[in-house]
């Protein structure tokens, strides 16, 4: 097998990659509005759990969670999830991802996903924001790109979630490749390195 043919099979390969970012509100050099935020808490100063909708860009496999954030009071514990929509309103969760802390100034908070479930482009998801300790307290930054609407809901008084009009929490919503494609392109690469080495230790021709 000549170069060529290796470049082919590993372009190929990696053809197959859904990766970047799916969706995201936040401004240039991920710029956010610190002075607008949501509370997010769980007993004590407040009840708060917010959530923001999305569509994906593309079909993709969920890589990671960015979204601006600080803690504030009490226990440093939250928990963010992606969940499925229903009827307008977050519904099951489809991966959940917990002991997750807070910066303690205005910050960019990365989560990555252990399950990495798939997002079809064609449908809507959540993401939710909530404290998990008895007596966390912290907020969820806006946007400045002039977006609206965020969902809340208030967990001590009531598990309806209600609409509001404000600006929306900034986040990004990032993919990665399937994995068995990651496998593949690994596979190439390493046939590609082998034929290479091969290839240099043939005597040459008179």
């Amino acid at each position: 097998m000549n170069i060529f043919r290796q470049c082919v099979f590993v372009s190929a390969v990696a053809s197959g990659l859904n990766g970047g970012v799916l969706s995201s509100n936040f401004g240039p050099g991920d710029s956010f509005n610190s002075s607008l935020a949501f509370e997010v808490g769980n007993g004590g100063v407040t009840d708060w759990r917010i959530a923001v909708s999305f569509k994906p860009s593309e079909t993709a496999y969920l890589g990671s969670i960015r979204f601006a954030a600080d803690h504030r009071l009490f226990d440093n514990d939250y928990i963010v999830y992606i969940a499925n929509d229903f009827g307008g309103n977050p519904g099951a969760s489809i991966e959940a991802i917990y002991s997750v802390s807070f910066p303690p100034r205005p910050g960019i908070v990365t989560v990555k996903s252990a399950t990495n479930p798939l997002l079809d482009a064609t449908l809507t998801y959540w993401l939710v924001v909530l404290a998990d300790a008895a007596h966390s307290y912290g907020f969820w930054y806006a946007n400045n790109i002039g977006q609206n609407g965020v969902t809340y809901q208030n967990a001590a008084q009531s598990l309806t979630w209600e609409h509001g009009s404000f600006s929306t929490p900034v986040f990004e919503i990032t993919g990665v490749p399937e994995p068995s494609t990651i496998s593949l392109l690994a596979a190439g690469l390493g046939l590609t390195a082998y034929m290479r080495r091969r290839g240099r230790g043939r005597p040459g021709r008179s």
